[in-house]
């Protein structure tokens, strides 16, 4: 198997370094390892990972619990201040069901103008151009990527967006299930696996307030009981052991 794969560096993926990418995908034993094979096989200037509807809002139209990558510390403060608003980017290619490049929605007839066009051209201006694409996993968990390649969308053939959403849908579907499994090992509730979920993205407790929509003091009891199941004392040691030993 050709193990030096690496996605956005050529105008499209061949027929043969798709299926194998898709292999090691599959491959991952953990959430660690799934990061791992993304970094080294995705050339990304930049990523936005929202994840939803398991946490935060249950509606797509909201911005939630997101990773982020190689953007700007002012971004992922509007982002954050911007949580509980409708994304009409995020809204649009949902009730499409299909990739866009940021820059096409420009194009779209059927794309509202108006303050969606102003955002749009904003995070043009401050992040660049990139892919917005829907995803869909199993346990009714969706996500939403925003991702920007090194080289400029003219570079790309037509059907490599299409390429990258079925690669990276691949990694969503993946990471549902992992993420299932060590609920499931750990017994974990499902309000524990939302907490964990966000603390291993190193959120803290008032942030994973903010995008759970409870307390700061309700969160950190939460996290005191997630250290007693994962006999630990502090975030790290929590955060470590999720990612490498508890999602095998």
């Amino acid at each position: 198997m050709e193990r030096n794969i690496v996605i956005g560096t050529n105008p499209y993926i061949g027929k043969k370094a798709f299926g194998e990418i898709i292999e090691i995908i599959s491959s991952a034993e953990s959430v660690q390892e799934l990061f791992q094979i993304c970094d080294a096989r995705v050339s990304y200037k930049y990523g936005i990972y929202h994840h939803l509807p398991a946490l935060g809002a249950h509606d797509y139209a909201k911005l939630n619990r997101f990773w982020s990558t190689g953007i700007q510390k002012n971004v992922v403060q509007y982002l954050e201040s911007e949580h509980r608003t409708s994304d009409p980017a995020m809204k649009y290619v949902f009730s499409k069901g299909r990739p866009f490049w940021l820059s096409s929605l420009l194009e779209q007839p059927d794309y509202t103008s108006g303050r969606e066009h102003y955002r749009v051209k904003l995070a043009l201006s401050n992040v660049g151009d990139g892919l917005v694409m829907p995803l869909y996993g199993p346990y009714r968990r969706q996500g939403y990527i925003f991702i920007g390649f090194h080289k400029p969308r003219g570079y790309f053939d037509d059907i490599f967006c299409w390429q990258v959403q079925a690669i990276l849908q691949s990694v969503h579907t993946k990471y549902c299930l992992l993420v299932e499994s060590l609920r499931a090992r750990v017994k974990l509730t499902k309000r524990e696996s939302e907490v964990l979920e966000l603390l291993t993205f190193g959120k803290t407790n008032p942030e994973i307030g903010i995008v759970l929509g409870i307390s700061a003091n309700t969160v950190s009891g939460h996290v005191k009981r997630i250290f007693l199941k994962f006999d630990a004392s502090d975030r790290v040691t929590v955060a470590l052991r999720a990612r490498s030993l508890a999602f095998n």
